[in-house]
C-alpha cells in the first residue's frame, strides 16, 4: 500500500470491484469495533463467571467446550479467534486463584443482592471477606482497563464508588456490624493482576 491507494481505490476514487465486492468489506468494517468489543467482554465474562464459582466453592475448568457453551452464536471469526481468548481467560483465572490462596480470605458472602431505601438504589457485590480480620466489601474486574490517570494500576476510581454504595447499602441493611475497607481485585486478561485496597489507593 501507498498513501491514499489501496486495492480497490485510489484517492477517495473506488478503481477496482463490484459494489457486490465492496458491499461486504464495509459492512464488515462498520460492525468491527462491536466485535472487538464483544470479544474482550466474553473473554471478561468468562473469567468473572470462573472467579464466581472458584469462590462459591464449586470451581470450573476452563475449555474451550465451555467457553462455546457461553456463546449466543458461533461463527467463523469465533472459531478463529476462540483458542486465542481462552488462553487469556485461563490467564486471568489463574492469577486470581494464586492470589486467593496466597491471601486465604475467609469469605462471608457472594452475589448478595444489597438495597438502600434511603437513596432508592440496588445492586449485587462479588464477594464480602474477611482478610486478617478485616471487613472488606472486594469486587472482581475482568476488563482490560488501562493504566492512566483514570486508572492506576488498571482499576478506575469508579470501581471503589460502586463498592463503597454496597457498602453503604450492608451497612443500611444491617447485614454487617461494620465494613473496614474495599477491595477491587482486577485479573485481565493481558495477565495484568492488582488487587488494590481503598485504603491503599
Amino acid at each position: 500500500f501507498k498513501k491514499d491507494t489501496g486495492t480497490l481505490w485510489t484517492g477517495n476514487v473506488l478503481t477496482g470491484g463490484t459494489q457486490e465486492d465492496i458491499l461486504p468489506l464495509v459492512l464488515s468494517a462498520s460492525k468491527a469495533w462491536s466485535r472487538k468489543q464483544k470479544s474482550g467482554a466474553d473473554v471478561g465474562s468468562l473469567v468473572h463467571q470462573a472467579i464466581e464459582q472458584y469462590v462459591l466453592g464449586k470451581p470450573i475448568e476452563l475449555t474451550l467446550e465451555v467457553y462455546r457453551e457461553g456463546q449466543e452464536t458461533i461463527t467463523p471469526e469465533w472459531e478463529n479467534t476462540a483458542a486465542a481468548e481462552l488462553a487469556m481467560a485461563q490467564l486471568a483465572y489463574g492469577r486470581f486463584v494464586g492470589w486467593w490462596e496466597e491471601t486465604k480470605p475467609r469469605l462471608l458472602n457472594a452475589e448478595q443482592v444489597v438495597y438502600s431505601k434511603k437513596y432508592n438504589i440496588c445492586g449485587a457485590y462479588d464477594a464480602l471477606l474477611e482478610i486478617d480480620g478485616k471487613i472488606i466489601v472486594e469486587d472482581h474486574k475482568t476488563t482490560n482497563a488501562s493504566v492512566s490517570a483514570g486508572a492506576p494500576e488498571g482499576v478506575y476510581y469508579s470501581a471503589f464508588i460502586q463498592s463503597a454504595i454496597y457498602a453503604m447499602c450492608l451497612l443500611e441493611m444491617k447485614a454487617v456490624e461494620r465494613i473496614d475497607d474495599l477491595m477491587i481485585v482486577s485479573a485481565r486478561k493481558d495477565g495484568q493482576f492488582n488487587a488494590i485496597r481503598a485504603s491503599e489507593s
